[in-house]
């Protein structure tokens, strides 16, 4: 259903998205990578990163994408709770030990062996992420090298401090910048 119009005349849908970008939307819920919804949206593969890039940043996009994936969320009743409830009967059921044995009768072999969450645990994350649940952040280290020069020891002082405290407040670095 077209609700407006852009310059180019190109039918818009309720989200404000052109029929490429909502291709591209969709091939993104399915693979995750940009570049390749681009590709397969209809895009050029020279542009494509660039443009899946910069869709990503639209509102219209992430607007659209955020309620497909709050729909399949409540579809399949994938909540935070469910994710992290998960996780943690993996982690329970891999505290155990199971014992296992090998032969008959007196040549009986018994060894016991942690069992392996790897396969299960990577299921779990992707699940979660798949419908936008954000309990698995990357850290990422910022390096900044700064060389103050000021005449005043104690102005010095108190710009090294601010500098330090900005590196936990990265809102703090950019006040440091415009002075």
């Amino acid at each position: 259903m077209c609700i407006k119009y852009d310059t180019y005349t190109m039918a818009l849908d309720e989200f404000g998205l052109t029929l490429k970008q909502r291709d591209f939307c969709d091939e993104y819920l399915i693979s995750g990578n940009a570049t390749q919804s681009a590709i397969k949206a209809g895009y050029s593969k020279n542009t494509a990163r660039a443009i899946g890039g910069q869709n990503l940043t639209k509102v219209a996009v992430k607007s659209y994408v955020d309620s497909r994936r709050a729909k399949v969320a409540e579809k399949y009743e994938i909540t935070q709770e469910y994710v992290l409830n998960g996780i943690k009967e993996i982690h329970e059921f891999n505290k155990e030990k199971e014992t296992i044995t090998a032969g008959e009768g007196e040549n009986v072999y018994m060894k016991e062996k942690m069992r392996d969450a790897n396969v299960s645990l990577r299921a779990a994350e992707m699940l979660g992420k798949s419908v936008g649940v954000k309990l698995f952040v990357e850290q990422k280290d910022i390096n900044i090298v700064a060389e103050i020069q000021v005449d005043n020891s104690e102005r010095k002082k108190d710009l090294a401090k601010r500098l330090f405290l900005s590196l936990n407040d990265p809102c703090l670095l950019g006040e440091l910048v415009n002075e």
